[in-house]
């Protein structure tokens, strides 16, 4: 069984039409990426109802990964 991919935020299809190497990640594109400072997302995140949980997973290789999980706050929220 092969799952739909979800939509994009708008927002973040604008933001990654703008980065063309986003298509093309590759170990190279990641090491010249990675010494890129990140605006934090709390700036960004303080005035939306969002949930926000942190996760970590397994890589291929079982290093951990970071996540943030960001979605819309339930209606309970």
């Amino acid at each position: 069984m092969t799952l739909a991919r979800p939509a994009l935020d708008p927002e973040l299809r604008e933001l990654l039409a703008d980065m063309p190497l986003m298509s093309r990640l590759s170990p190279e594109v990641l090491a010249r990426l990675r010494p890129l400072s990140s605006t934090p997302v709390e700036p960004l995140l303080e005035h939306r109802r969002v949930d926000r949980r942190e996760l970590t997973v397994p890589a291929k290789d079982g290093a951990p990964i970071p996540l943030s999980v960001i979605s819309p706050a339930s209606p309970a929220s």
